[in-house]
């Protein structure tokens, strides 16, 4: 089955069902290229495996947990990358904004859109979080199989910096705190 339909992006988004696939496909394939580091290949693997009519696979741990967890950040992490390139058109010219001039309705403005784009993160970032606690509450362990995130293929540390540009410098000759700006 596929990480995401359509239809699944209507139930949670303002997404248009006349979306061309040219633009839905690259979003949810890059989408699909990024899950493993956070729920790891394996699982991502079994739940691409499923099917959704099967009344088997959905009394599975695994499917459960891709329809309560996975389904609601998959669905915002491709909408929001799409929001990012909406009214923007892919021409012989290169990339042309939308323009009004022989339509009767505008484009949304780049302000209004980043509003917009601010909400739609806001809420992906919250079931990624949900997702992630989901899948360590239950330390990656559905249906009696461990899947375990592959930390060599996925870089899931924040590099550190190298210097902190604002630290406290404590010095023990007068006992004075010092700030470096």
């Amino acid at each position: 089955m596929e990480l995401i339909l359509k239809t699944d992006m209507q139930g949670w988004t303002p997404f248009a069902a006349a979306t061309p696939d040219t633009f839905f496909n690259p979003s949810r394939t890059h989408l699909v290229d990024s899950i493993g580091g956070l729920i790891s290949d394996e699982a991502l693997t079994a739940i691409l495996a499923f099917t959704r009519d099967n009344a088997t696979d959905k009394s599975t741990e695994l499917y459960q947990f891709w329809e309560t967890s996975v389904l609601p950040y998959a669905v915002l992490s491709v909408f929001v990358e799409m929001l990012a390139t909406h009214g923007f058109t892919f021409s012989t010219n290169g990339i042309i904004e939308f323009t009004d001039r022989e339509n009767t309705s505008a484009g949304v403005g780049e302000k209004s859109r980043g509003m917009f784009i601010r909400q739609y993160t806001t809420q992906r970032e919250r079931y990624k979080t949900l997702m992630q606690r989901a899948f360590n509450d239950v330390k990656g362990v559905f249906d009696a199989t461990t899947y375990l995130i592959n930390i060599e293929k996925y870089n899931t540390v924040k590099p550190t910096p190298v210097f902190n540009a604002i630290g406290k410098v404590n010095t023990v000759r007068d006992q004075s705190n010092f700030f470096r700006l």
